[in-house]
């Protein structure tokens, strides 16, 4: 198992149980949903459409996190912009953040690192 996914799912488990004691009128996402969605992020079939319910769950932004990076290579400056609008000022934002500069670094693409940076 990969770390991040380790991580993911711990936080996933985390999330779960803080709903649950949160509001116990609710019934809780169910764990295999997330770990479903963040499986499938992690190997680049993730369907958001296929998980619209977990979007309002607190570790979907990480679950998004990783299918970004699965396709990091190929990720546009649109859908990294975007994710980052959404993420501000987040924990999740600041890693892919580095990772996006990286990347942008790895391309060779020295503009967009530069506008980007600031």
């Amino acid at each position: 198992m990969k770390p991040l996914f380790a991580l993911i799912a711990m936080m996933a488990s985390g999330a779960a149980q803080l709903a649950m004691c949160a509001n116990a009128t609710a019934p809780p996402t169910p764990l295999a949903q997330l770990r479903t969605a963040l499986e499938a992020a992690d190997a680049g079939r993730l369907d958001p459409a296929q998980h619209r319910a977990l979007q309002s769950h607190p570790v979907w932004p990480w679950i998004e996190y990783a299918a970004l990076l699965h396709d990091l290579p190929q990720v546009s400056g649109m859908r990294a912009h975007d994710f980052l609008q959404r993420q501000q000022q987040s924990p999740v934002a600041e890693l892919f953040f580095n990772q996006w500069l990286e990347e942008l670094a790895r391309r060779k693409d020295w503009a967009a690192l530069l506008a980007d940076w600031q």
